[in-house]
């Protein structure tokens, strides 16, 4: 245990505290005092113990109400992560239809080995037209119309 001075309204005294927890007394007698003292300022000769109290009243009072604070945010919290988890179910969904109704991975892949070829074969000359080899490294000639059936 540490033994601490503290001053509260004009008037010291000694607390004992556990090791590592002065400072948070420290603050917590600067906040005590400081309401003392606008009570003092405020209502005048009243007796140390009434303003003691009175002080103690509106800082609990403070906490309590900071406490209800914290529980609206929380609650706004809770439903954020409800939101959050329905959106992600509907995404969920969406994605699953999406790949049902269209293979995005094996359009890629063939896509992606069409542009191989393509790129090897590329004839700029061919206004509009593509040229690649086939099997038997044959030419032949890809229209746009059938271009696009390939995206």
């Amino acid at each position: 245990m540490v033994d601490l001075k503290i001053n509260v309204g004009g008037k010291n005294f000694f607390i004992s505290c556990e090791d590592g927890q002065e400072e948070d007394l420290k603050s917590a007698s600067v906040l005590l005092s400081n309401e003392v003292e606008k009570l003092k300022n405020d209502l005048g000769k009243i007796s140390d113990e009434k303003i003691f109290l009175m002080a103690a009243l509106i800082i609990t009072d403070k906490l309590k109400m900071k406490g209800k604070d914290l529980d609206k945010i929380k609650e706004s919290m809770i439903k954020v992560q409800e939101e959050l988890n329905q959106v992600k179910k509907e995404f969920d969904i969406l994605r699953e239809k999406n790949v049902v109704e269209y293979d995005y991975e094996n359009k890629l892949k063939e896509f992606s080995s069409f542009l191989d070829e393509i790129s090897v074969n590329l004839d700029v000359q061919n206004r509009g037209h593509v040229e690649i080899k086939n099997n038997e490294n044959e030419k032949k000639i890809i229209s746009d119309e059938e271009q696009k059936t390939l995206f």
